[in-house]
């Protein structure tokens, strides 16, 4: 069946069961000098890439409950298909503007580890290398950064993504500190809020950290290994300033000996869990071979749990253009093989509250694709009512980040490692 969740009432949080192998974590490892963080090795730098969309409306139609059935779904049930509606390809970007890179008039970028649009069309991006808070205009302009390496007040040792708040204020998560920073951007003042202490630390304890997101109320959420979070369990966990310990928001569960973990190679087709964090929300879809999806709202409980008819797997074209070493995939091939395959591979809340889906699965041993996403990827559109709006295939070249409107922001990784804003 679709849904594969057994939800515990009260606590937003499912177990889940029953597929017989492990599911694939992202494998991205901390900078020598740090007991956390990012591998900084490939030392990238990056720019943005802004991309419109021409949008016609549509639906889609309702999916068969021979596709999906879900016996105990987390709120509503929404069935949806993209029969129709992908196939028409009503969708066409347009590139408007490219910013960063190697222009000499750039923000010196080093490691932006996430973007996230404001209300009004300006981009924020944390630098885990330089501790800055990078920020672009709706015209591609750059603005005066904010932050910068370091422990005082309003510095940044290691960030690790930005917020914008419902007020138009600006936030950050520092993993190094495990703290907020937030700033106040028309008087330029930054206020320190400290989250959980059991966050981020069992995280940098085991030197490693995957996923992260955090959303405009100063709600913050990693992913837990599973050397952090128990044997034959990977978490998600959330805190806010001034919670007494961290809360776990989703749990799966494996059988002993094909536990994820960080220090080993994945193979990129287990099904895994995956989540993603909006302004005001977030989303998860469960570990699974079915294209499904468990909406939460402010409050994190959950406000539909959709179920998509789709069942074609998408696979990336062309040549690699960052091989991993030999060595590197002999590991990953001697891993054991999934029973299933997953469907999709990252998702996304943007700044309207839809949800975008990656349909391809990061090739064996990629180093970006787990953080930046897929280049070139087929992206499906879910509208906050669960409605599916349209399939939207980017150029070669770029990963995508956030969207606002008929406006998309993705990075564009360059030969020279250097990052362009589109």
């Amino acid at each position: 069946p679709c849904g594969s969740s057994r939800p515990v009432r009260g606590t937003g949080r499912a177990e889940l069961s029953g597929f017989g192998k492990a599911e694939t974590l992202a494998e991205m490892a901390l900078p020598k000098e740090f007991s956390g963080g990012i591998d900084m090795a490939t030392g990238l730098a990056r720019a943005s890439v802004l991309l419109t969309l021409s949008i016609v409306a549509g639906c889609g139609s309702e999916a068969g409950p021979s596709v999906c059935e879900v016996p105990e779904p987390m709120g509503p049930l929404v069935l949806t298909s993209g029969e129709g509606v992908a196939a028409a390809e009503r969708w066409q970007v347009v590139e408007l503007w490219r910013a960063g890179g190697l222009e000499e008039d750039a923000a010196q970028m080093m490691l932006p580890a996430s973007a996230r649009v404001s209300a009004d069309g300006n981009l924020a991006m944390a630098d885990f290398q330089s501790g800055d808070v990078w920020l672009l205009d709706r015209h591609g302009d750059w603005l005066e950064a904010v932050a910068g390496r370091g422990e005082g007040p309003g510095e940044l040792m290691s960030p690790l993504v930005a917020a914008w708040t419902p007020e138009g204020g600006l936030l950050a998560l520092d993993a190094a500190q495990s703290k907020l920073e937030r700033f106040d951007l028309s008087t330029g003042a930054a206020e320190t809020l400290r989250l959980p202490a059991d966050l981020l630390g069992p995280i940098f304890s085991v030197g490693l950290v995957g996923w992260f997101g955090l959303r405009g109320d100063g709600a913050a959420f990693v992913e837990m290994p599973s050397s952090a979070s128990g044997s034959g369990r990977v978490e998600f966990a959330m805190g806010r300033p001034g919670d007494e310990g961290r809360s776990v928001v989703w749990a799966t569960d494996y059988p002993a000996g094909l536990v994820p973990a960080y220090d080993v190679p994945t193979r990129p087709e287990w099904p895994r869990a995956l989540l993603a964090v909006g302004i005001d929300g977030w989303a998860v879809a469960p570990q699974s071979d079915r294209y499904e999806i468990v909406v939460f709202g402010a409050t994190d409980e959950p406000l539909m749990h959709i179920c998509v008819e789709d069942q074609e797997r998408f696979r990336q074209v062309g040549p690699d253009p960052f091989p991993p070493e030999d060595e590197w995939l002999v590991e990953i091939e001697a891993q054991a093989h999934s029973e299933s395959e997953a469907i999709l591979s990252r998702i996304h809340v943007d700044h309207d509250g839809r949800v975008w889906v990656q349909r391809e699965l990061p090739r064996p041993g990629a180093p970006y694709d787990p953080i930046f996403g897929v280049a070139g990827a087929t992206m499906d559109v879910l509208s906050p009512a669960g409605e599916f709006l349209a399939r939207v295939r980017l150029p070669d070249d770029l990963r995508f980040q956030d969207a606002k409107g008929d406006t998309i922001w993705a990075f564009s990784i360059g030969e020279f490692n250097e990052i362009d804003v589109v």
